[in-house]
């Protein structure tokens, strides 16, 4: 009777075990992230943006992006006309007035796709701005 008791406690003891490295593995897999989840950090998958306070360009890859965001360098653009802007910190002012850009159709200049009072941007170089019959 006492080698069934035994035996069967072996076998429990063998289950939990068993469960316990599997768990064990599932939580490093879960914790250590997949390789295709990481964000993107090549020069090809950045996004070009332009400081509306010091009007100077920069890029950034989606890496990139979420450093800024977790280093608090990310926040909602304030006022009743730009509602729901982003805006970031410019790497060269280190102001709050990053936002995306496009480049200018006619120059090629990097010109915001929303300028400060929240209607079009409009290209620094040229003026373009996509109004007129000139667009």
């Amino acid at each position: 009777m006492q080698d069934r008791t035994t035996s069967s406690s072996r076998g429990g003891i063998a289950k939990i075990a068993a469960a316990a490295v599997l768990l064990a593995i599932a939580a490093f897999i879960f914790l250590r992230g997949d390789a295709d989840a990481r964000q993107s950090d090549v020069p090809e998958d950045a996004t070009l943006y332009v400081c509306l306070e010091c009007g100077k360009s920069f890029e950034l890859t989606p890496a990139a992006y979420d450093k800024l965001a977790r280093e608090g360098g990310i926040r909602a653009a304030e006022g009743d006309e730009i509602r729901g802007r982003v805006c970031l910190r410019c790497p060269h002012c280190g102001k709050f007035g990053g936002t995306r850009a496009i480049p200018c159709p006619k120059d090629g200049s990097p010109m915001p796709r929303i300028g400060k009072d929240g209607r079009r941007g409009q290209c620094p170089k040229c003026g373009w701005n996509g109004n007129g019959p000139e667009s």
